[in-house]
Order: C-alpha cells, then structure tokens, then sequence
C-alpha cells in the first residue's frame, strides 16, 4: 500500500511497541511475530499486565523515547485491557492502541472505540499475515499523520513569516512615504515660521510690558518646540535613534510649562485640570522633548473626555523611579487595543489621527532611560504613567 516506508520515518530516539497480556504462552508468541517484521525499526516489549505497562511507558516517555503503539488483550485480572488503553489515551493521545478480544470482547472492543480512541480491534484467532498487515497499515498511517502535522506546522510557520514580511514592507513603506512628506512639509513650516520673528520686534517695541515679553516668549519657545517635532518625525522616518541635549530641570516647573500651553487649547479650558505634586525632583532631560509628551498626553486625555470631564496630573516615586502620571475619566481603551497603541500610524481617531504621537512619546521617553505604560478601562478612564530615573 502507498504511505511513507517505517524505514524513513522522521524520527529520532527509539521507537517501542509494547504488548499486553497475562498469558505467557500467547505474549511470547506475539512478541515473536512483531520482531520478526519490526525489530529494524522498533524495539517489541512485552509486559504482563496493565500497570505493568503504564509504568513501562512512563519510563520510555521519561528516557525522552516514545511509544508508538500499544497491542493489549481484553481480558486480564486487575486492570482490564479497555480500562488500560482508555488510560494510555487520556495521557498519550497520539499512541496507536488496538485491542485483542475474543467475540464475547466485542462489547468492550466498543467501550474502547469510544472511550480510548482505539485505532484497530482484532477478534482471536488471527490470521498471521493480516495481523502483520494490519500492524504495518496502522504505523504508516500513524507517519503520514506526523508528518501532515509536521507540514501543517511548518505551513503556518511560513504563512506566519509572509504576513511579518509584509506588515514590514507596509510599515518600511509608510515610512517611507512620511519621511519625503516630512522633508518638504518641514521645508515649508520652516519658512513659515520666520514671520514669528517679528514677535522679538514687537518685544522691543513695548519694553517695559511684562505681558507682551511673556507672550513673546511663549511664541518664540513654541517656535522651537515645532521644529523639533519636525525633526523628530523625520528621525522617525528614517528609523534613526534620537539623542537628546539634556540639562537638569525642576521637573514639576516643565509640567506647570506644559500646562500653561495647554491652557491654550479651547478643548482644554472646557476641563477641569488638576495638579497634584506630591514631589518636586531635579532631574536632568531634554526639556522641550518632556514638555512635548505631557502636551500629546494631555491632548489626547482631551479627546477622550467630556466638557465636565477631569484631567489629573499627579507627580509621586517608587524606589528607583520618578511617576508622572496623567488620568483621565474619558472614553477608556478597549483591551483589544491596549498594546496596539504604541505601534506606529495606529490610531483610534480616524482621520484625526495619524498613529505616530504615542510611538514618538515612547521614544523620548526611552530616550531619557524611562518607560512609559498605560492602563484603561473602558467607561472609566485612562492613565498613562511615565517613569523617569532619578540623577545619580
């Protein structure tokens, strides 16, 4: 018959068949015919009863062995050779177990078909060369079928690789395309942005006016702040890693920063924003960098809330760590969703978003040595919480 030969299963270890029965007389001649036609390519065991044969097995699986088939007859004292194969299933399923029974059997031969996933019954006496045959035809089977599992594995492995492949083509192709967008857009916002030099001739004008130097200032800061976001984006295009200029800061002063530019926001004043610094550590960052992800943080709380909603941002430390965290009592983030938030041009905003605030978060964020999580429930609230190091 077709099917893959004994001789080249792939297979490593040893391979056992084992047999069960309490008469010594019919177990010795079993044992005979199986080595007569398989001992090239099995080591034929005999045992005389079925705890004998359980712990036989353990110790073949424990040798990092396997037992291919288990050839039990029905009736033994103690255990009965349904029982044992039901119990051998259970454990090893993928075992082949064939039973040998005499017609007065027939009920349990069924009870094991049922029970233990029995692959073949034989009714005694046999016929020799049919018994051999049928033997034969249950291990190709038992091949074609580990193999079908090997190919079948192999084939999601590869269909697996095709979607990761892909997914990087996508994602390298996007960048692609954000990276050219990025230097000409940044070309433009550059040239743009000189009118916002006229903010020091206007600062000059009115010298002595506190509020106009204020707002000078704040114009002038937001000035750069753009064009490093501008940069920023086009590193991440490029895929390259960021470094960033840091000198130490009060880190609660760059929050109040943070705050008085949001302030801004029309969205933003609709909320109440609550402060609560339970710290105020010197720590050395990139300002302008810090600033930009509570902003981004900060926006998108605002997105997620209501008019009557609250933003908090609260300042506190674990032993190592300084924890910004900004809650929300919006929207939430589904479960689903959760970690797909980091990964580049996912977004939940639509055509509001574009994917790339919370991935470039991250990156400063690692950039300064720190991590950045989130937690959410939908219904309740969101809180992403920043764990920056303490100075030396």
């Amino acid at each position: 018959m077709d099917g893959l030969p004994i001789e080249h299963a792939d297979r490593t270890g040893r391979r056992y068949i084992i047999c069960v029965d309490d008469d010594r007389a019919l177990l010795d001649g079993l044992t005979q015919q199986l080595e007569g036609a398989f001992s090239a390519t099995h080591d034929i065991e005999a045992t005389e009863s079925a705890q004998e044969a359980l712990d036989l097995i353990d110790q073949v699986y424990h040798d990092d062995d396997v037992v291919e088939m288990v050839i039990s007859d029905q009736v033994m004292p103690g255990m009965k050779g349904d029982e044992l194969l039901t119990s051998i299933h259970s454990k090893y399923p993928k075992v082949i177990t064939v039973m040998l029974t005499g017609q007065a059997g027939l009920d349990s031969a069924i009870h094991a078909i049922n029970n233990a996933g029995l692959s073949r019954y034989l009714v005694k006496p046999w016929n020799d060369d049919e018994f051999l045959m049928t033997i034969r035809e249950l291990l190709e089977n038992y091949y074609l079928e580990e193999e079908n599992a090997r190919l079948f594995k192999e084939l999601q492995l590869a269909y697996q690789h095709l979607r990761d492949t892909q997914e990087q083509l996508i994602h390298s192709e996007k960048l692609a395309i954000v990276g050219k967008l990025t230097a000409s857009i940044a070309h433009e916002i550059r040239n743009q942005l000189t009118i916002l030099g006229y903010a020091e001739v206007i600062k000059m004008a009115v010298p002595d006016n506190r509020q106009v130097g204020k707002y000078v200032q704040n114009i002038l800061a937001t000035r750069n702040r753009i064009l490093s976001i501008v940069d920023e984006i086009r590193q991440f295009a490029r895929n390259q890693i960021q470094t960033y200029e840091k000198s130490p800061f009060q880190l609660t002063e760059v929050l109040d920063t943070a705050l008085s530019i949001i302030g801004y926001d029309k969205e933003a004043k609709r909320r109440t924003i609550e402060k609560d610094y339970q710290i105020s550590p010197l720590l050395t960052m990139n300002r302008d960098k810090i600033i930009q992800v509570i902003i981004n943080l900060f926006r998108n709380a605002v997105q997620a809330t209501t008019d009557d909603g609250t933003i908090t941002v609260r300042v506190s430390e674990n032993q190592h760590h300084v924890l910004i965290d900004i809650v929300d009592d919006g929207c939430g983030i589904s479960s689903d969703q959760i970690e797909a938030i980091w990964q580049p041009f996912f977004t939940t905003k639509g055509e509001q978003g574009t994917g790339l605030g919370l991935d470039i978060c991250k990156r400063i964020i690692e950039g300064h040595n720190g991590h950045i999580s989130c937690q959410s429930k939908v219904g309740v609230g969101t809180t992403f919480t920043i764990e920056l190091p303490f100075d030396d």
